[in-house]
């Protein structure tokens, strides 16, 4: 979990910090290694909630994009009750899903919060393999990845190649972030080869459930570097991705940046190259001393 109650205020983790959990009331301490992403954990084995899940930067961007007070709320229904991700001001739960859920989860989950629940799916991992076409249509050249298509107004149709096919039995609204300006909307098909759904604007998506659009762009921020060679330096791999480091100004500071590659053979595009042009997507934390550019490509 991302916040604990310290002096009564709900903060995030902190070097050797202290805490109590706001849905057990038991101690939990901060975690704040170098690879995963800094929280909270309970001093005794096990989590509180059982739907509990290890969590990334991006779970950690779109809970803050709604504000610390909607986050991580416990829903408690007779004698049940489960921690939800995101609880608008609208009383509509937001559930935050990045990692591959069974679909007896999927089912308890909608069950539990009700039809006032909706879902936002990571496309992160898949959206080489999900293709938006105007038409139904078999033929794979007539439809495009996300990212290619221009028009986003009116119904689109889908190809998803190896479909997570544990949602095909979800009964609530499910929208994909395929990390840019919208948030795709499976309206039919969801965990099927082929479906139909609709671009929804990210911002009116935010504002109209009481988020912090300004807020999200600072969060899930794309950003191009302009880096001398001679100072990228390759580390090796972390969490299976090849990463570079080097040394830049930001913010009047001066900050390591880590550099992270899905395709290790975009290492290769700086050869015999001066200066190069790095675009990714730019996480950070105020208080850490690192940042790190997720998704990187070089721009030639």
């Amino acid at each position: 979990m991302f916040y604990a109650l310290v002096d009564n205020k709900k903060v995030e983790a902190f070097p050797k910090g202290k805490g109590i959990c706001p849905s057990c009331n038991s101690e939990v301490i901060a975690k704040c290694g170098e690879i995963k992403v800094w929280h909270w954990a309970h001093t005794k084995e096990g989590n509180c909630d059982s739907w509990s899940e290890p969590e990334t930067m991006w779970h950690k961007n779109w809970k803050l994009t709604f504000g610390i007070e909607t986050n991580e709320v416990k829903i408690s229904k007779g004698d049940k009750w489960h921690i939800a991700d995101i609880k608008s001001i609208n009383n509509v739960i937001i559930e935050l899903q990045n990692s591959p859920i069974q679909r007896e989860i999927i089912r308890e989950r909608e069950e539990f919060y009700g039809e006032r629940m909706l879902w936002i799916i990571n496309g992160e991992k898949f959206k080489d393999n999900f293709h938006i076409s105007d038409y139904d249509v078999d033929l794979y050249s007539w439809a495009l990845p996300n990212n290619k298509i221009s028009n986003k107004e009116g119904i689109k149709f889908f190809t998803w190649f190896y479909p997570k096919t544990s949602w095909k039995d979800s009964k609530r609204n499910v929208f994909i972030d395929f990390n840019d300006g919208y948030l795709f909307w499976v309206k039919k098909g969801i965990g099927e080869k082929k479906g139909q759904g609709k671009f929804i604007i990210k911002e009116q998506f935010i504002v109209k459930y009481g988020g912090d659009f300004n807020k999200h762009l600072q969060l899930f921020r794309n950003i191009t570097f302009t880096l001398n060679v001679n100072e990228l330096k390759v580390k090796g791999f972390k969490e299976k991705k090849l990463y570079i480091v080097t040394y830049i100004r930001f913010r009047n500071e001066t900050k390591c940046l880590e550099i992270y590659f899905d395709d290790e053979d975009e290492i290769f595009k700086a050869k015999d190259q001066k200066l190069v042009k790095i675009n990714g997507n730019l996480n950070f934390e105020e208080y850490n001393d690192s940042l790190q550019l997720f998704n990187s490509k070089f721009m030639l």
